[in-house]
């Protein structure tokens, strides 16, 4: 798997989820990712470049997968090599 992100989830990311990623594993414009927990579960999230190695992810299935959450958990998301779906864990 190669890591894309890992983030502390704060409040203001309910609604959206601003990262940098210089890797190749995102799409360069506005793309739906799947996106599959470890313990069940898969969310669509809307995920955009900014440029400049900037993307956001918002929409509702972030919006949802937020309220699985508490804050200050670390949420990692990663790419199945190989695959063409996406894994997000939670500690």
């Amino acid at each position: 798997m190669a890591e894309i992100f890992s983030i502390t989830l704060r409040s203001k990311h309910e609604s959206m989820l601003k990262f940098d990623y210089a890797g190749q594993a995102l799409p360069g414009a506005s793309s739906i990712l799947l996106v599959r927990k470890r313990d069940g579960g898969s969310w669509n999230f809307n995920c955009r470049s900014d440029g400049g190695g900037r993307f956001t992810i918002k929409g509702r299935g972030w919006e949802v997968f937020f309220k699985t959450c508490k804050t200050d958990d670390i949420v990692t998301l990663s790419i199945e090599t190989g695959h063409d779906f996406y894994t997000i864990s939670v500690h």
